[in-house]
């Protein structure tokens, strides 16, 4: 018979895993609309080209 602290254990666990993936899925959907704001925004002022162009992801060719 199955203990109800090996079922409980895996609760736990499952429980876990489905918070850690909802949570990087959050961090994703707002990660990816602060980049979508920001690519939007158009060039700050005070900024110099040479920090703009080197920042954030690389670029693949």
């Amino acid at each position: 018979m199955i203990s109800l602290v090996f079922l409980m254990a895996v609760g736990l666990v499952v429980a876990v895993i489905g918070g850690v993936v909802a949570l990087g899925l959050l961090a994703a959907v707002l990660g990816g609309e602060v980049t979508a704001a920001g690519e939007d925004a158009g060039p700050r002022p005070g900024i110099p080209d040479t920090i703009r162009r080197h920042s954030g992801r690389k670029r693949l060719p």
